[in-house]
């Protein structure tokens, strides 16, 4: 995957001087800051040059780790995550377990809440140097500046500087506070209107949501807990296409591929997703 793109456009007086040769080389440097948060803890990222004609070649390797998320805030409720593909019986097994006393849920018949993926998506877009260097370096283009739209975003200098390294350490995990009381004030809402007085758990589903908002939760949440619902692959298939063919709206992907036998083996590799994660 392209995390970023860099314009040629720092000076490099000592690479002209190692090659005088070569035009332009004394403008050849870039400089550009790549947001971890959304990448695995094991990071490997590969520096390629595109050429005029079009060719890329490696320059580099940059390996890495990072650290796992921390906030300050210390949540009274944990997550019980949902894992599942569609059509596999999560909305009757979110409501069975919304029944439990000290379990949590909204209208899982009614609505379909992604309460804290919708918090750490929001976290995952605030928190990329795209966005927060918006605040500092503003290029005000269009009404969604503040996102920075996928925009190069890099540091003013390179020399460290004490605000430059609070908006990229600690202000993301303020943010990342911020949501979480956002995620635990809505149920502890949901729990006041259906008299719970301590609830231990808030159940949500992540089928159709990012990675990232499942990844996150484990860091920030210690003793997050995590259900694997299994359906039979003929049958969730049977009910994929049975659904689509009742409701006339085509879902679960079949909408992004040319026959049903490519939706199979979209499904398959779906599932084979689904198995990632549970070794994982």
């Amino acid at each position: 995957n392209v995390v970023q793109r860099a314009r040629i456009n720092v000076n490099r007086p000592d690479v002209a001087v190692a090659y005088p040769g070569v035009p332009e080389a004394e403008h050849c440097g870039f400089r550009v800051t790549v947001g971890v948060l959304s990448m695995e803890p094991e990071i490997q990222l590969f520096v390629r040059a595109v050429l005029q004609d079009g060719s890329r070649v490696t320059v580099g390797v940059v390996q890495a780790r990072r650290h796992p998320l921390h906030s300050s805030f210390q949540p009274k409720i944990q997550p019980l995550i949902l894992t599942n593909l569609g059509r596999s019986g999560s909305t009757w097994l979110t409501r069975l377990l919304g029944q439990h006393p000290q379990i949590v849920t909204y209208r899982s018949f009614e609505y379909e809440p992604r309460v804290a993926s919708y918090w750490m998506e929001v976290l995952r877009s605030l928190s990329d140097p795209a966005s927060y260097l918006q605040s500092v370096l503003a290029e005000v283009h269009d009404r969604y500046w503040w996102l920075g739209n996928d925009r190069a975003s890099t540091f003013p200098s390179m020399v460290p500087d004490p605000v430059m390294l609070w908006l990229g350490r600690n202000s993301v995990e303020e943010l990342a506070a911020f949501c979480q009381n956002m995620i635990e004030t809505f149920y502890m809402q949901v729990a006041a209107m259906h008299g719970q007085a301590t609830p231990n758990y808030f159940v949500e589903r992540y089928y159709g949501t990012s990675a990232f908002a499942r990844m996150i939760m484990w860091e920030l949440y210690p003793h997050t807990r995590e259900i694997f619902l299994v359906r039979d692959l003929r049958d969730m298939l049977c009910s994929m296409f049975a659904f689509n063919r009742k409701t006339g709206i085509t879902m679960f992907g079949r909408e992004q591929v040319s026959d049903d036998q490519d939706f199979v083996y979209r499904v398959g590799e779906a599932y084979s997703g689904l198995l990632q994660s549970w070794k994982e």
